[in-house]
C-alpha cells in the first residue's frame, strides 16, 4: 500500500532474536521529527532524534535492520543547532535527510553512505522559508535525490541534488493566478518523474493534472488535464506498479467537484509518454469506494483493490450539537461525526476468467472525528492514518485482510479465504507490518517520549 505506516517493518526491534514480543524506545523527541525508509527489500532505517544535555547540539540515531529483525548498524548523526527531521530517503546506497532549523529558516541535507558510515551535509539553496509540511524528498535509480519544496502558496520548486551537494537541474512551478498543491511525486523509471497538481485545491472549482518531467534534466515531457469545459475530475488516491502511473478519483460533469458524492469513479495510467483511461464497471455507481492500491499478479493481470464506505449526512453531525446543547441546558455542545468501512471491493482488469467485480464481506470498521468532515476526505485521511482493513498483498496473490482481530488472507484467483492468526484487542488499531509468519504493531505514548513494538506470531497451516 502506498502509505508508508503499512510498511514500517518492526521499526525498532532492537534485538538479534527474530521474534521478540516487545520492545519499548524510551528517547525519541517525536516534535523533532522521525522517519522510516526502505532501503531494499531486505533492509531497512529508522532515523530519530534522542534527548541529549547539550543545549547547543542535537543528535539522531539511525537504525538498520534486515527482514529477519535482526539489528545491522546504528549510526549517530549530530549537528550544532536547533535542526529538526523534516524527511528522509533511502536509495540502494545513501540515505538522504532533510534537516530544517528554524533559526534562519535554513535547510540543510544530509547523506549517509549505507555500506561505508560515511557522513556529509550540505546547505540546500532554495527560495525562501521553509514549511517543514510541504517538503518532500525522493530518491532516484542513480543516488541522486529529488527534493520538493513549497516556496509561497503559488510557487514550488523541485531540485536534483547529487550525493555532493550539487544542484544537477531546477525547475520551477508556479501559477499566479490562483493556489497550487503537489500532492504527489512519484519516480516512473530511471528517466521520467510525474507530478500530481492541483489549482485552487482549497475550492471545489479545483482544477487537477499530472505532469511528467525528464529526470535527467526537469523539462516537461507532457501535461494530462483532469478537467475540460464540460466536467472536472478529483484526485483520490494514486499508486505506482511496473513503471506505470495510476490515479484514482471521481468526474463530475459540473463545474464543480463534490467530496460527498460517487460522481462517475475513473482510472487512469500514465507512462513515459502517454495516458488512458481504464474503463471501470457501472456496479460501482451506488456506493461509494476509497481505492488504495493497485495489484499486479505475476500472471500479468491487474486487480483494483479499495473498501467501500458509509458516512453521516452533515445534517446527523448538526443534529448530535443540538441534542447536547438541549441536555446539557446550553452549557456547551459537542458533536461528531463518524464514518464506517464496509466491504472489501475488488476490480479485475485484465483477467476474463474472473467477475468484473466482486466484494469480500468483513466486520465494518467505525472511525469517528470530532468535526464534520466530507465523506471522500473522511476516509482518504482514514486510508493515510491506517485505520483500514486492507493491509497489502504478498507475492502469492493473496490480499492480506484485518477483519477483526482476526488476519486473515484472500486469494484473487480461488477467492477463498484462510485466517492467519487472532491479534490482541489493542493491536488492531496500529498494526504497521503484516508477514505470512508474523504481524507488527506498534503503541506510541508522546507524553513519556515512548514507543512501543511488539510482534505476535501467526499460527502455521
Amino acid at each position: 500500500m502506498k502509505s508508508l505506516i503499512g510498511l514500517v517493518v518492526a521499526l525498532l526491534l532492537l534485538n538479534s532474536s527474530v521474534f521478540c514480543q516487545s520492545i519499548q524506545i524510551k528517547d525519541i523527541q517525536f516534535k523533532k521529527g522521525f522517519q522510516f525508509n526502505p532501503i531494499s527489500k531486505e533492509t531497512f532505517t529508522f532515523i530519530y532524534q534522542i534527548k541529549t544535555r547539550d543545549p547547543q547540539r542535537v543528535t539522531f540515531r539511525k537504525i538498520d535492520f534486515d527482514s529477519h529483525l535482526t539489528l545491522l548498524e546504528t549510526t549517530l548523526v549530530e549537528f550544532i543547532g536547533d535542526y529538526s527531521l523534516i524527511q528522509s530517503s533511502s536509495s540502494s546506497t545513501y540515505t538522504a535527510s532533510l534537516f530544517g532549523s528554524r533559526i534562519g529558516s535554513s535547510l540543510m541535507i544530509h547523506f549517509i553512505n549505507n555500506d561505508t558510515k560515511a557522513q556529509t551535509s550540505f546547505p540546500l539553496k532554495v527560495m525562501g522559508p521553509w514549511n517543514k509540511k510541504v517538503v518532500t524528498i525522493t530518491s532516484s535509480h542513480d543516488n541522486t535525490f529529488f527534493v520538493l519544496y513549497q516556496f509561497n502558496s503559488k510557487i514550488w520548486e523541485l531540485q536534483e541534488i547529487d550525493t555532493n551537494g550539487n544542484t544537477l537541474w531546477r525547475k520551477t512551478i508556479n501559477d499566479m493566478k490562483s493556489k497550487i498543491s503537489i500532492g504527489e511525486i512519484s519516480l516512473l523509471d530511471r528517466d521520467h518523474l510525474t507530478l500530481s497538481i492541483s489549482r485552487n485545491y482549497k475550492s471545489r472549482k479545483i482544477k487537477n493534472e499530472v505532469l511528467v518531467i525528464d529526470a535527467h534534466s526537469g523539462d516537461d515531457i507532457y501535461r494530462e488535464s483532469l478537467f475540460n469545459d464540460n466536467s472536472k475530475s478529483t484526485f483520490d488516491n494514486s499508486f505506482l506498479t511496473d513503471s506505470i502511473f495510476y490515479t484514482t478519483g471521481r468526474t463530475f460533469f459540473t463545474n464543480r467537484i463534490s467530496n460527498q458524492s460517487t460522481g462517475l469513479p475513473y482510472l487512469r495510467e500514465f507512462n513515459s509518454n502517454t495516458s488512458s483511461e481504464i474503463k471501470l464497471t457501472s456496479s460501482l455507481l451506488s456506493m461509494k469506494t476509497y481505492w488504495m492500491d493497485l495489484v499486479k499478479t505475476d500472471s500479468g493481470n491487474r486487480y483494483l483493490i479499495g473498501e467501500t464506505f458509509t458516512n453521516e449526512p452533515y445534517g446527523a453531525y448538526l443534529l448530535k450539537g443540538i441534542v447536547t446543547g438541549v441536555m446539557t441546558m446550553g452549557l456547551f455542545y459537542v458533536s461528531w461525526t463518524s464514518m464506517k468501512f464496509n466491504d472489501i471491493a475488488i476490480i479485475s482488469l485484465d483477467d476474463p476468467s474472473q467477475p468484473p467485480f466482486s466484494l469480500v464481506k468483513l466486520t465494518p470498521r467505525r472511525i469517528q472525528l470530532g468535526n464534520y468532515t466530507p465523506g471522500y476526505i473522511f476516509a482518504k485521511y482514514s486510508y493515510n492514518t491506517g485505520q483500514i482493513r486492507y493491509w497489502g498483498h504478498d507475492s502469492l496473490e493473496n490480499l492480506i485482510l484485518l477483519d477483526g482481530n482476526l488476519l486473515k488472507k484472500y486469494n484473487l484467483l480461488s477467492r477463498a479465504t484462510e485466517e492467519l492468526g487472532v491479534l490482541p484487542a489493542d493491536a488492531s488499531q496500529n498494526v504497521i507490518y503484516t508477514s505470512s509468519d508474523y504481524v507488527i504493531y506498534l503503541n506510541t505514548r508522546k507524553m513519556s517520549n515512548l514507543v512501543e513494538f511488539k510482534v505476535v506470531p501467526l499460527k502455521k497451516r
